[in-house]
């Protein structure tokens, strides 16, 4: 039997109410942001309000809604990274001089915290970078795009990711941005422990290893970028490990004289992430008991690297997301079967 507290603030931090309950449904999917529920007796709560979950899993999110259903309340709420799905506008040249990490966290506080628009900030946020993931090469088309998009790819290629936490005493609330780079494990997905699992196996495309960048200003200026067999990407056509046969394209990039960067430069940008094959192209879904001692489900992050055996095969995945009730289900991958628009013309990109 597991308990739940349940506390509720107003999003100044303002106490509303609590109430603790064995009924509690919690999903925490980094890449599609479902609801969890609670159903609790008696609750007061307000759409946009902070709601606090300790207990078998200690989590923060923000009320979407409540609903009086009679005799108990059902709350649904989603992570409080929903706040982060909007476009913005940030200086992508910047992030070849400091860390992935550092330069979302800036985005986040030129956001959130210092924004000339006070109503836009806030209370209490700040955004910290605890790690440094230097030289990341992200697909920045311009200066304006989708925080959440960014620190959804941030997650796949790099392990990077934002936890938020609210401390009521300090009134605040913090999100860490950080890679985890703990010590891989190894899940046995055969073994009896496994009370179900789903694996979705994309083979991936042919991945383009000739492109053609052009200078959407100045269509003379255009360079030939080569992959090799060794993952190099270079600009001789006649370099020894040429990949055959060729999957070529011709892309635009938008680059004017007089920036902070070099055409060749920002041309080699486009076509390293042009050529990246897909990572984590995979869904795979395993179901076990909330105290299983071998998988310890409770100690595993979000963006923490796993190795999956299934049928002797061993797949190299990354966790992106956990539903925790009666049992809790583990999701691997970049993939989902019920993807938003946004994320599905994301993974066609790629």
């Amino acid at each position: 039997m597991r308990l739940y507290n349940i506390e509720i603030l107003s999003k100044d931090f303002v106490y509303r109410s609590s109430y603790q309950t064995q009924e509690v449904e919690y999903h925490e999917d980094y890449l599609a942001m479902d609801s969890s529920r609670a159903v609790v007796p008696k609750i007061t709560a307000m759409e946009g309000d902070y709601i606090i979950v300790s207990g078998a899993v200690n989590h923060a999110g923000i009320v979407t809604a409540c609903e009086d259903k009679g005799t108990k309340y059902e709350i649904q709420f989603k992570p409080i990274l929903m706040l982060t799905d909007v476009d913005v506008h940030y200086d992508r040249t910047a992030l070849r001089t400091v860390s992935l990490e550092a330069w979302i966290a800036g985005i986040l506080n030129d956001t959130f915290r210092d924004n000339t628009d006070s109503l836009q900030n806030i209370t209490g946020f700040t955004a910290v970078p605890l790690t440094e993931t230097k030289n990341a090469v992200m697909e920045l088309e311009s200066n304006i795009g989708n925080l959440y998009s960014i620190i959804t790819e941030a997650l796949v290629k790099y392990s990077v990711v934002v936890d938020f936490t609210i401390d009521v005493s300090k009134k605040t609330l913090t999100a860490c941005i950080q890679a985890k780079n703990k010590e891989s494990p190894v899940i046995e997905a055969d073994l009896p422990n496994i009370l179900s699992r789903l694996f979705v196996i994309r083979q991936a495309e042919k991945t383009v290893n000739k492109i053609s960048v052009y200078n959407e200003n100045d269509e003379t200026e255009h360079m030939d970028f080569y992959m090799l067999e060794n993952g190099n990407i270079v600009t001789d056509s006649t370099a020894a490990g040429r990949i055959s046969p060729v999957v070529f394209a011709a892309v635009y990039i938008a680059y004017e004289d007089g920036g902070n960067q070099e055409f060749a430069e920002a041309a080699y940008e486009k076509a390293f992430s042009s050529m990246q094959a897909a990572d984590y192209n995979n869904l795979i879904e395993l179901t076990v008991l909330n105290n299983d001692t071998l998988v310890r489900p409770e100690t595993m992050e979000i963006g923490q690297r796993v190795k999956i055996i299934r049928n002797e095969i061993m797949y190299e995945t990354v966790l992106t997301g956990k539903v925790v009730g009666k049992t809790t289900k583990l999701i691997f991958g970049a993939v989902r079967l019920e993807l938003t628009k946004q994320l599905k013309r994301r993974m066609q990109q790629r």
